[in-house]
């Protein structure tokens, strides 16, 4: 089976199951920092702080404040 891309559906980053919102704010109800969990990156991306991409295989973490993924050095309120 393939999604409308023409991709698996667990490797499309459009069709992918997205985690339910109960699960981000589970995610940031420890992070006094704001910063939510960090993840291998799968695919290419751009970081929502800094503006560059990342490869797979880099480090990301999820960014309440900037509502989006960036490079784990990145993310959180400390970055200059």
């Amino acid at each position: 089976m393939t999604c409308k891309h023409d991709l698996d559906p667990a490797h499309c980053a459009d069709c992918a199951p997205r985690p339910a919102a109960d699960d981000w704010a589970e995610a940031f109800a420890d992070a006094e920092d704001g910063r939510g969990v960090t993840i291998t990156a799968r695919f290419r991306g751009t970081c929502r702080a800094c503006g560059r991409g990342w490869d797979p295989g880099d480090e990301i973490t999820y960014s309440e404040e900037e509502d989006g993924w960036c490079h784990s050095a990145c993310a959180g309120p400390e970055r200059a």
